[in-house]
């Protein structure tokens, strides 16, 4: 897929170590405060030549955490939303449990594989957009590390 646009919150690319895969780089994308403006970080592409009437398919690597910043702790359930959307429209949503980070620890460490997630080209060319929302407006954050996205079809 081409290169991603970051359109609000913070959109990071790093690089860090796995110790039983090596280096792993990817994209990280933070909330950065409280306000309603700032609850929210995304990252999006406009991606062409679909065929209409087909179905796609988007596999991805990731991990995921929803933290307070007051306390460090994890979070209620409900309190983050890591959701695609193509063209505005959600064809996949993820809400927090309580305390959740994951896939494994409050700090996640190793990444899952999620997919298919599948959706159905109506145009030649959607916007595709992946975003972390901290639903509940209050000092914490939403994290989503994205190491590979892959989109597959037609179908």
């Amino acid at each position: 897929m081409p290169p991603w646009n970051a359109t609000s919150g913070v959109v990071e690319p790093r690089t860090w170590v796995d110790y039983t895969k090596g280096n792993i780089t990817e994209v990280i994308l933070y909330n950065i405060g409280n306000d309603k403006n700032l609850n929210t970080a995304s990252m999006e592409q406009e991606v062409a030549n679909f065929t209409i009437g087909s179905s796609y398919r988007i596999w991805l690597n990731e991990r995921w955490s929803c933290m307070s910043l007051f306390d460090d702790a994890a979070s209620a359930k409900g309190a983050c939303r890591w959701e695609i959307l193509v063209d505005g429209k959600s064809v996949f949503s993820r809400l927090s449990n309580a305390g959740e980070s994951r896939p494994d620890t409050k700090y996640p460490t190793r990444h899952r594989v999620t997919g298919p997630i599948v959706f159905n080209a109506t145009e030649k060319s959607h916007d595709i957009a992946f975003k972390a929302t901290r639903v509940a407006k209050d000092v914490g954050q939403a994290a989503w590390m994205i190491n590979k996205v892959v989109l597959t079809g037609p179908w």
